[in-house]
């Protein structure tokens, strides 16, 4: 039973690994402490608690009265000091954003350790330290914002409602050009540097806990783009179990017809219509979005209590088209023959065979960058990978046109 504990103990210890790495990424807290009189209070204890993780953080204030606290994960606080001589001060209603440096000034009240002075107005949020302009996005406000990219949920969605930014076509912001941003999620940056482009596509935002699009006056450790930075920050369990789930669906009949279409007469008379209609008819349609998240403390009764410790926190996405409601150009699925290698027929606008043979690239007589085409357009099965062999029988048949 012991070895079962100890492994147990383990195998948390290993889960809450990537969380203490990935709250690293967030923002700041500084300020100065002074006494009644505005004098500064040296050798303060400044504690910033994170109250719905119980995550802490503890400095003094230096011989100017100043403290700083760098790095705070995104999330509600409560900032407490004491020191000899002065009551107990607790500021609550503190949140600290991605990427802002915010500044908390406390004054102390003369008094004992054991009396408390509780203040819980909340600090403006405002940046002052630095000439960084940047537009933050809330949690709460991600709740209600409609982030749809092409029809999903997307984390990068948020983008075209910020102020300065040009969708047309790739991304543009402050008039850069589209691929001159940075994506950073939690610190971490998600651009190919040889293209510019994010390196994988952004999953649902339930992910996410807060995003920030930073337009000028980047600070030192962003200084490598002109085009605007991205940050995200994950989200985290907390000291309670939360969950959410969400389910889109789009159908035909939600769909709206334009004037101008319905007052085309060829638009009436064409498909999906059978028969001339008195309005154009809506092309059928089917979607559905579902997902949900979950978090919480990691707790394992009578074996490990998580709470003020270790989280969890769990996100699952879904996307159906299960009716192809129409073939787009270049739409198409393998026929049987060229699933076993035959593609034949398959040539080019000058009647060449097209599919080539890359072990004869630059030998066999072949310039150097030349291939020779498969005889007949004909691929070996000897020379299929074991990797497509495996895919292979996953792939669809054809249901319509032959391909």
């Amino acid at each position: 039973m012991k070895s079962v504990k100890h492994l147990c103990m383990i195998t948390v210890f290993l889960c809450a690994l990537p969380i203490a790495a990935l709250a690293q990424f967030g923002g700041s807290i500084d300020g100065t402490v002074t006494d009644p009189n505005g004098a500064v209070v040296p050798g303060a204890k400044v504690t910033a608690t994170n109250t719905a993780t119980g995550y802490t953080v503890t400095v003094e204030t230096s011989q100017a009265g100043v403290y700083a606290i760098a790095t705070l994960p995104t999330g509600p606080y409560t900032i407490k000091v004491t020191q000899a001589g002065f009551k107990t001060l607790i500021r609550a209603g503190i949140e600290v954003r991605v990427g802002l440096a915010e500044t908390v000034d406390l004054k102390l009240d003369l008094g004992t350790v054991q009396q408390t002075v509780e203040v819980k107005s909340a600090a403006p949020v405002l940046e002052t330290n630095n000439a960084t302009r940047g537009t933050g996005v809330s949690p709460q406000t991600l709740d209600v914002l409609p982030l749809f990219s092409a029809g999903l949920r997307l984390a990068n969605g948020f983008i075209g409602y910020m102020p300065g930014v040009n969708q047309g076509g790739e991304t543009s912001i402050n008039g850069s050009t589209g691929r001159a941003s940075e994506v950073m999620i939690d610190g971490g940056s998600m651009v190919n540097p040889e293209s510019g482009g994010v390196v994988f596509y952004f999953p649902g935002f339930e992910a996410y806990g807060e995003f920030k699009l930073v337009t000028s006056g980047f600070t030192a450790e962003n200084g490598r783009v002109g085009g605007g930075i991205q940050e995200f920050t994950s989200k985290s369990g907390t000291n309670q179990f939360h969950g959410s789930a969400f389910f889109n669906f789009k159908r035909q009949f939600f769909d709206a017809v334009s004037w101008g279409t319905n007052a085309s007469a060829a638009s009436r008379s064409a498909a999906p219509c059978i028969v001339p209609q008195a309005t154009a008819c809506r092309p059928k349609e089917r979607y559905n979005e579902e997902g949900g998240a979950a978090g919480g403390p990691i707790y394992i009764p009578k074996v490990y209590d998580g709470r003020n410790r270790s989280f969890f926190y769990f996100t699952w996405a879904g996307f159906w088209q299960p009716a192809a409601v129409t073939a787009n150009g270049g739409e198409s699925t393998p026929t049987a023959a060229m699933l076993q290698g035959n593609f034949a027929g398959l040539t080019n606008s000058a009647g060449a065979e097209i599919i080539y043979d890359p072990a004869t690239t630059g030998v066999g007589g072949n310039a150097p960058g030349v291939r020779s085409a498969f005889a007949g357009n004909i691929v070996p099965s000897a020379r299929f990978s074991t990797i497509a062999k495996n895919i292979i029988p996953f792939i669809p048949a054809p249901n319509a046109g032959g391909g």
